[in-house]
């Protein structure tokens, strides 16, 4: 699917603006706004690209809504739990963040280093569906989960993965050992 010209030069432009802001930032939480205001761009981009059979209308959790957010959600949480392992691996607290502040419950660090890598696992989601990997047929819907990737959806999901995942591992790891250094060095 193409999106269209004027409204693809108009999203280029308000993304532009955004990245001269970030220069100018006067706080944490004005960079954050930045970051949700592309954010939602990519995301809206995001349903213009996907098939209408995932009825992806922008980012959701808790639970997912569509095929998706599923694959979001989930591709998210094997990276953070990656994340976590590599900066535990390189005596770095995952709980103390910079641009995440420590929350009970939450390794902030490791969603810092997360962030890193998001906009790769979106594009390999968008991927998997414009390949056909994962077709309608390999997500089900319930009740209390209005969907979820079934069983047979998994059975390609995960081996695909893994073969993206050494390539991303590599990269999380050079990171972790990289801050330790840094964090040695001061």
């Amino acid at each position: 699917m193409e999106i269209e010209q004027t409204n693809q030069d108009q999203l280029i432009e308000r993304l532009k603006t955004i990245i001269k802001m970030i220069n100018t930032c006067q706080s944490l939480e004005q960079l954050r706004g930045l970051e949700g205001a592309s954010a939602k761009i990519i995301f809206y981009t995001m349903s213009l690209l996907v098939p209408a059979w995932c009825k992806f209308k922008g980012r959701n959790r808790r639970p997912p809504r569509d095929p998706i957010n599923v694959l979001l959600s989930l591709s998210y949480s094997l990276i953070y739990a990656e994340c976590t392992r590599a900066l535990t691996a390189h005596a770095i607290d995952p709980m103390l963040g910079f641009y995440h502040e420590p929350v009970h419950g939450r390794y902030s660090l490791a969603c810092d280093l997360t962030e890193r890598i998001r906009t790769d696992i979106e594009k390999w989601v968008i991927q998997l569906i414009l390949e056909e990997h994962l077709r309608p047929p390999h997500f089900t819907s319930s009740e209390q989960y209005p969907c979820v990737l079934n069983k047979d959806g998994r059975a390609i999901f995960y081996p695909l993965w893994e073969r993206r995942f050494k390539v991303w591992k590599k990269y999380i790891r050079m990171n972790a050992q990289q801050w330790a250094r840094t964090i040695d060095q001061s």
